[in-house]
């Protein structure tokens, strides 16, 4: 099923972009002839027909559209449509040219081109293997739903899945995915972002240890250590397998979640809604808890950012409630709203429901 969508979404953005260059082509006059006669049949039925399988009352709409982009649009035709109108009818039709999947991630996100192809790609590219890895290590905290979000936006996919395939390209195919391995080792800085899982290993203050599951053995995770793009040197983790990686990147997240909490709490935010758990808790996992000794200093660390948009901050029109983030583009942190789109989708699809991609 996610193959189809993947497909279909493919097929569609593909079309569009034909059409797209047809209608600016149109109105400048240009390949009027082959456009009368070619691209209708040529692209436009495919995409209504194989593609979106539009009712006849959709399907003879699309077709009147494009009728009225042939008589409106070249220089000299009586009448020519203004530049708003020819806009606005061209930024229609092509709206009216997506699949259900796109209007699906759209609901959960403002800007279509923050993680579309993103979180198609993952989707396409997740084993049956590493599904049922996923289900095992999830926690009521870090639900399934979500580990794969978080581990598909720092590598997983990229970093661990597809280089087991020489030449691969961007999506696997079936007998492809049937292949991969989850016994191979994983470095937990490319694939799962546990940057510095050996640094908190010694943090007393929510240690941890203490979000480990049972029988975790963290003598056999081997230290390596990476330049991160701040330029700052961090110990990270090579786990000898996938299990106890995606194991270690739950126990990070837990941690960062529980420290976010305490920082909404402290702060005077409102307890937060699901989605703004999710969010906030992959911000603190993704770019840092920040410094709660320096509250002022500079950076994008949990905390300052927090901090900087108390309810209680003495200028008014720097207060935030933690909707904001999500809501307002100009507030956004990219990473953090792409792991939330990839959730929202795979929590709408399932219902909640554990196994990821029932009844995608």
């Amino acid at each position: 099923m996610t193959r189809e969508l993947i497909n279909a979404y493919d097929s569609a953005r593909n079309g569009r972009g034909r059409l797209r260059g047809a209608i600016d082509e149109i109105r400048q006059g240009r390949a009027l002839g082959y456009h009368q006669t070619q691209t209708s049949r040529r692209f436009l039925v495919p995409l209504l027909d194989d593609v979106l399988h539009v009712p006849a009352a959709d399907r003879a709409a699309r077709l009147a559209d494009w009728d009225w982009f042939l008589a409106s649009g070249p220089p000299g035709s009586t009448p020519r449509a203004t530049n708003a109108d020819w806009t606005a009818r061209r930024t229609a039709f092509l709206d009216s040219m997506k699949v259900p999947v796109e209007s699906r991630l759209a609901r959960f996100n403002p800007a279509d081109n923050v993680a579309f192809d993103a979180t198609l790609n993952w989707l396409q590219n997740l084993p049956q293997s590493v599904h049922e890895l996923i289900q095992d290590v999830s926690h009521a905290e870090i639900p399934p739903a979500f580990v794969y979000s978080a581990a598909a936006n720092e590598g997983l996919v990229d970093q661990y899945i597809r280089p087991q395939v020489p030449g691969a390209g961007v999506r696997l195919n079936a007998a492809q995915l049937s292949g991969i391995r989850v016994d191979l080792p994983v470095d937990g800085f490319m694939a799962l972002g546990i940057d510095t899982f050996f640094t908190e290993l010694g943090y007393t203050h929510q240690p941890l240890r203490s979000f480990f599951p049972a029988g975790f053995d963290v003598t056999q995770m081997v230290e390596i250590t990476y330049t991160n793009e701040k330029g700052e040197t961090v110990r990270s983790a090579r786990a000898p397998n996938l299990r106890m990686g995606l194991q270690a990147q739950v126990a990070m997240l837990r941690r960062r979640r529980a420290l976010f909490l305490e920082d909404q709490t402290s702060l005077g935010f409102a307890a937060p809604l699901p989605d703004e758990l999710v969010y906030f808790a992959y911000i603190y996992y993704n770019v840092g808890p920040g410094d709660r000794a320096h509250p002022d200093a500079p950076g994008n660390g949990g905390y300052q950012t927090l901090y900087r948009h108390r309810p209680a901050h003495p200028n008014p029109a720097e207060r935030r409630v933690l909707g904001d983030w999500i809501s307002q583009s100009a507030l956004w942190y990219r990473n953090a709203m792409k792991v939330l789109v990839t959730y929202r989708f795979v929590s709408d699809a399932t219902g909640g429901h554990p196994v990821i991609f029932a009844g995608l």
